[in-house]
């Protein structure tokens, strides 16, 4: 069996599998969709293994209790196999936790640099690698943050985003959702959107399946930001699907 060219696992801190679900359309259509021998796909995104779950979600892999670091080191571990194979790569999805304009406020980049790459960087070099050869499969370690937080994206599907309004709670944030359709910039300094409408976050799935995500990319902000996480991997080059 062809194994695909490409294995992302994805990564998210979301405990919500519609979220992930949502996540994963929004990552498809920034890679490019094509087979060499006609039926094997040669990206694949897959979601990590179950028994990480419970150390991704919760804030656990920012932890520094005693009781968190075994969970940790099983994380970091398996996200140093995978970056080490032939065409692996992780994405790993956390929130900014601040709007867009502070986020150098935003303590979850500085904890993910701390708990999350430096020690898979320790685990990468434990192994006998050199310097250079664990700088750049770190490299395939791609961060995805969104700011303020998922529905940043997600919500940007304004057009579904309307008509799930309409249809589950008489339009109440239809003026909202215009809003932000004429503005795609604007949802990246809304702090915590996903309180600020009656979706929440139960149809993250839906919603990441019809973003125009080019349109957003082209706003300057968050999404922006992750195209050129991807766009620094050399490695992943080939199968991103930037415009011409």
């Amino acid at each position: 069996m062809v194994r695909p060219a490409f294995s992302i696992a994805l990564l998210s801190e979301d405990s919500s599998e519609r979220t992930w679900k949502g996540l994963r359309r929004v990552v498809e259509k920034m890679l490019r969709r094509f087979e060499d021998d006609g039926f094997t796909p040669r990206v694949e995104i897959v979601p990590p293994r179950p028994d990480l779950r419970p150390v991704l979600i919760a804030n656990r892999w920012r932890s520094t209790k005693p009781r968190d670091q075994a969970d940790k080191r099983e994380l970091w571990r398996y996200i140093a196999r995978k970056i080490a194979e032939a065409g692996g790569f992780v994405f790993f999805h956390y929130d900014g936790d601040e709007v867009w304009s502070r986020r150098a406020n935003s303590e979850a980049i500085e904890q993910f640099d701390s708990e999350v790459r430096v020690r898979v960087a320790q685990v990468l070099g434990g192994a006998g690698r050199s310097p250079a050869q664990v700088s750049e499969l770190l490299t395939r370690l791609v961060e995805c943050v969104p700011f303020y937080s998922v529905e940043s994206w997600t919500y940007q599907a304004t057009d579904r985003a309307v008509e799930l309004c309409q249809a589950n709670c008489s339009g109440a944030h239809v003026a909202t959702f215009q809003s932000w359709a004429a503005n795609r910039a604007a949802l990246d300094d809304v702090s915590k959107p996903k309180d600020s409408c009656c979706l929440k976050d139960r149809h993250n799935d839906d919603l990441g399946d019809r973003v125009q995500v080019w349109e957003v990319v082209g706003a300057g902000r968050s999404l922006t930001a992750f195209a050129w996480n991807l766009y620094a991997c050399v490695d992943l080059r080939p199968a991103l699907a930037f415009p011409d």
